[in-house]
């Protein structure tokens, strides 16, 4: 007898029907964070052009960390009620153009400042959540890992940009190094975003299916969900985990070095952070689609407090540093994976736009603060020892928060009995 086809409705069926939104997804995501992992290449150059300080220079992350606090809900609600797909295209040329934008300032502070700006809108309109969402709708059964490899394009633009605008800020300049980056993120990104990411809850772009109105998806309204206590443990638990986070991570070699490492060694032992973040995205993947997201996210935040610990008792010798890096790096790929599949189980689909944007938004604006905060402590105590006390027990906070935000909403679909005709997933 013949093996019956995979439907849709089974767990390899949803990635046979669907894989291809998730590559497209994934070379969007990568895109649209290049001048995160890109910056660190120009800050030299733009000192010796420009005699900007390094603080001025990286204030730009702030400005799009404060832009997605402000337009993630906005944006979200949009792709919400209209198209995600409309916005992720639009977004994503939008994007690049701002990020070509920035090789054309001039000396005023002021034009950097402007571009920056620029370059926040567009990341807002192209966000995570524009990304995530139709991922989230195309997977039920393996929405943990599909959305884990979503968000693995971020380690992909992690591992190219920086090796990449280093090259061709040597042999052409900063300007072309931008103007590259930009083109070339559109070159790679646009085209599959526009062959195949399209949104599976307008039943459009499949070959099978006929246009349809929007069906009516299973879920909290976002004044519903402001209204459980899972909302605001989850906004809790994403401001201190995007804070301490961030912190670790920005700050790690001086941290390091403020506790005997070489300048050498400290940079050697930070660079387990890529490795371990790529490893904790597809860990953490499998693992929601196995175990509760509660329990899952709880696991994660321990990594940091414990990273916290170590570094306190770090003298500059042996092999803590590397793990301090690794554990700062496992949570750090997991968070944004966290954070999304969390929102679509206790809030269902139907503003996931509205609600995870908020998320985001949160998680963005506090990455953006704290790296400025601990500076700031450092500044003044002349040690990050007080940063790293406080983060301790207010990273184990949030995990006792995610841990107790109790049974999902809205379930994964049962492994079997599952009708063709059931509604698209919640």
């Amino acid at each position: 007898m013949a093996q019956a086809e995979p439907t849709e409705n089974s767990a390899w069926g949803e990635w046979r029907a669907h894989w291809r939104i998730v590559l497209a997804a994934a070379a969007g995501v990568g895109v649209c964070s290049l001048h995160y992992y890109a910056l660190g290449a120009f800050m030299l150059p733009l000192q010796e052009e420009f005699g900007w300080s390094r603080a001025e220079i990286s204030s730009g992350l702030l400005m799009t960390s404060f832009g997605m606090l402000i337009a993630g809900p906005l944006f979200g609600t949009l792709a919400d009620r209209w198209s995600a797909r409309k916005l992720a295209l639009s977004g994503l040329a939008l994007y690049c153009v701002a990020l070509g934008l920035l090789g054309t300032v001039g000396s005023s502070l002021w034009s950097w400042y402007c571009a920056w700006a620029f370059l926040a809108l567009a990341q807002g309109v192209a966000g995570f959540v524009v990304w995530t969402l139709v991922v989230a709708s195309a997977f039920n059964r393996h929405r943990g890992l599909a959305l884990a490899l979503t968000m693995a394009g971020t380690a992909m633009a992690s591992t190219i940009a920086p090796p990449l605008a280093h090259a061709i800020i040597a042999g052409f300049g900063w300007r072309v190094a931008l103007w590259s980056l930009a083109a070339g993120g559109f070159l790679v990104a646009f085209p599959l975003a526009w062959r195949y990411f399209h949104d599976p809850r307008l039943q459009k772009g499949r070959p099978h299916a006929a246009p349809t109105s929007r069906p009516q998806l299973s879920g909290l309204t976002f004044p519903q969900a402001c209204k459980t206590r899972q909302f605001w443990q989850i906004i809790v638990s994403v401001a201190i985990m995007s804070c301490g986070v961030s912190a670790l991570i920005v700050h790690l070699v001086p941290m390091l070095s403020d506790r005997g490492a070489t300048p050498a060694r400290a940079a050697a032992m930070a660079a387990m952070i890529g490795p371990s973040m790529f490893a904790g995205r597809l860990l953490s993947g499998v693992l929601l689609d196995r175990f509760p997201g509660s329990v899952v996210a709880a696991a994660f935040l321990l990594a940091p407090a414990a990273a916290c610990r170590l570094l306190l008792g770090f003298d500059g010798e042996g092999w803590h540093g590397f793990l301090v890096a690794g554990l700062a790096g496992f949570t750090a790929g997991a968070e944004v994976d966290l954070i999304a599949y969390i929102a679509s189980r206790y809030f269902g689909m139907r503003s996931y736009g509205a609600i995870y944007g908020l998320f985001g938004g949160v998680f963005a604006f506090g990455s953006g603060l704290a790296p400025l905060l601990a500076g700031a402590v450092f500044d003044h105590a002349g040690s990050y020892a007080p940063i790293l006390s406080m983060l301790t027990p207010v990273m184990l906070f949030a995990s006792f928060l995610m841990l107790t935000l109790g049974r999902y909403a809205h379930q994964p679909a049962p492994k079997t009995g599952a009708s063709p005709s059931a509604p698209l997933h919640i």
